[in-house]
């Protein structure tokens, strides 16, 4: 792994991040693409203010980390993809449409190249948690998973959900019905990155179910309760506390009627971080294990894109498969 020659597009607050994770790797050379570097960076060894320049040294990339906003993403993994440059990460949403999602993910095939996306909530330790509970069914089955919080948007954020919920059913969204708020939401990284917020429901063909609160008046929180048969499991995301409630086993086999008997109750701690998750998310990729692959963004943003249609048609029905798909959006 130290041997890796790396390059991050985009010096944001997520390429600050990606930075710091690739020197604490201690992978070999590390260069950084971003046409935003302050004066103290232009003179430095391995920054560049544009592709060009950077090309101009004839550097062999092992791993390049696309850390631009959505509707540059495409561009540079055609452009490494040259390079033929055989690990690629990108940050989420993976792109702007799904038609560009598809030319991104035929390319990689073409040329042999790992590409992931950087959903990295499903490496926090309160989902890894989660998923292990759902495996040995120790609450009986999944049903539903709810997030409320605060105006964070469907596609900045609420993506994130499509995620957990599709790793963790293992059975992609294929419906979806929304009511969007009218005011367009506005992105902090510029004007021309517009969001929605609302409230969607989405649903798999297990008949399992996803509903997400994120109206506009909301202006506080990040929850999220797992609903079991036998109990509930309910996840504050600011504060890092997980509440169980479980009904005791001489209840389990009780009708689901009988929802008010006395349950054990345990309060569990997480410590999260979105620099340890993302670590998780590039050294998975790194090891060709369990990286979030290519097709789990493709997932991700269709039900997104079903959502926003969803709540332009006065929240009718959407199903996944009759999406548009050369539709681009303006998102971060």
């Amino acid at each position: 792994m130290k041997n890796l020659n790396c390059v991050i597009v985009g010096y944001g607050r997520m390429g600050l991040v990606y930075h710091r994770i690739l020197k604490e790797l201690k992978l070999r050379k590390i260069s950084i693409i971003s046409k935003n570097l302050n004066a103290s960076l232009k003179n430095k060894t391995n920054f560049f203010e544009d592709f060009k320049h950077f090309t101009k040294k004839n550097y062999k990339i092992d791993l390049a980390i696309i850390s631009t906003t959505a509707n540059y993403h495409k561009y540079y993994l055609e452009k490494f993809a040259n390079l033929n440059t055989k690990l690629i990460m990108v940050e989420k949403p993976i792109s702007d449409s799904v038609d560009n999602i598809n030319k991104m993910i035929r390319i990689c095939k073409k040329k042999k190249i790992i590409l992931s996306v950087n959903h990295s909530s499903r490496y926090l330790n309160s989902i890894k948690f989660i998923k292990k509970i759902i495996e040995k069914k120790k609450l009986g089955g999944l049903v539903s998973i709810n997030a409320i919080g605060g105006n964070m948007g469907i596609a900045m954020n609420g993506v994130h959900f499509f995620e957990i919920f599709n790793y963790l059913t293992k059975k992609p969204i294929y419906k979806v019905m929304s009511q969007l708020d009218k005011k367009i939401l506005i992105n902090p990284r510029g004007k021309k990155f517009k969001d929605n917020s609302g409230v969607v429901i989405a649903k798999n063909k297990r008949n399992q179910f996803l509903y997400l609160n994120l109206l506009n008046k909301q202006g506080h929180g990040k929850t999220i309760s797992f609903v079991f048969r036998n109990g509930i499991i309910y996840l504050d995301s600011i504060n890092n506390k997980m509440f169980i409630s479980k009904r005791f086993k001489k209840d389990l086999k009780l009708d689901t009627r009988f929802y008010s008997t006395k349950s054990a109750l345990k309060t569990l701690n997480f410590k999260e971080d979105i620099y340890n998750s993302t670590k998780q998310s590039v050294i998975s990729l790194l090891n060709k294990n369990n990286f979030v692959e290519a097709k789990d963004g493709l997932d991700s943003v269709k039900a997104v894109v079903a959502s926003i249609e969803s709540g332009r048609k006065g929240g009718k029905p959407v199903f996944i498969k009759s999406i548009n798909k050369s539709k681009k959006f303006s998102w971060a």
